[in-house]
């Protein structure tokens, strides 16, 4: 788009130059191209400034510390919300930078969406209206800390996605693999027993014996199951075997009596 509009500027400027001018087309085509050369530039610029204006500041600024600062403020700022808001402090704290980025791309967005003015949060341009101004701000304080603690379940919702998944399916060719290992896992914690004629049972009556007491032991104890679950699906590396240290050696200390001397100057002779 930027640039039709600027070969469209191009054509124009030497259109109008050429028509007023009275020095030799030579010149007067040159000095066209210099100026349509100047106007493209200047509105390639302004073209830049506006999309930065955009996109607003959350997403360009290197200044990740200031960025943090400015959010604490809201967050403080929210009321009733102390223990959510130490949380969150903790939350930032700890977080990459790439996944701060995210964040404040996700903040922005959520601002465009409520057509939120980024100058309404940085600058005094509500000076008139402080009420509204408040509002603004502990909207967006609130965002980021349902933000905060959506992603600290990060590891919880992946879990229930994958399990709901076999729950809507557990015969489908791709999600027995998932029951079978999901199964033996609740029988090694002692959260499912089968019984012994289970053994020698078909196939598929082990499997819908299986999945049944998949669904029994999620229903009967929710936390337990999750930490199976949580340990199959991310196990905890084994630690490498302790190296043994032999035992130290006894040493018997030479026997320094006149009669151990004797005995031994005797051997050495009879030798």
């Amino acid at each position: 788009m930027e640039l039709l509009l600027g070969i469209a500027l191009i054509a124009g400027i030497a259109w109008y130059a050429l028509s007023r001018s009275t020095t030799s087309p030579q010149l007067t085509v040159g000095n066209a191209r210099d100026a349509a050369k100047r106007t493209t530039q200047q509105f390639g610029t302004t073209s830049r400034e506006l999309l930065g204006k955009l996109r607003g500041r959350f997403d360009r600024t290197a200044d990740q510390e200031s960025f943090k600062s400015w959010i604490l403020t809201l967050v403080d700022a929210v009321p009733g919300e102390v223990t959510l808001a130490a949380a969150f402090r903790a939350w930032i704290g700890e977080l990459a930078l790439a996944d701060l980025k995210t964040f404040r791309k996700q903040l922005a967005s959520f601002c465009e969406t409520l057509d939120i003015e980024n100058e309404w949060l940085h600058k005094d341009h509500l000076g008139q209206r402080p009420e509204m101004r408040r509002a603004l701000e502990e909207t967006v304080g609130l965002y980021a800390l349902a933000y905060a603690r959506g992603a600290g379940q990060e590891g919880d919702i992946a879990r229930t996605r994958i399990f709901q998944r076999w729950v809507v399916a557990p015969d489908r060719l791709a999600n027995r693999d998932f029951g079978t290992k999901l199964y033996t896992a609740l029988v090694t914690k002692g959260l499912a027993t089968p019984p012994p004629e289970m053994l020698l049972a078909a196939e598929k009556q082990r499997r819908a014996f299986a999945n049944q007491a998949i669904r029994e032991a999620a229903a009967h104890d929710p936390q337990a199951f999750d930490a199976v679950l949580a340990e199959m699906l991310n196990p905890t590396p084994k630690a490498p075997p302790a190296v043994e240290t032999p035992p130290n050696q006894v040493v018997i200390p030479a026997d320094p009596s006149p009669a151990a001397s004797s005995r031994r100057a005797r051997n050495v002779a009879e030798a």
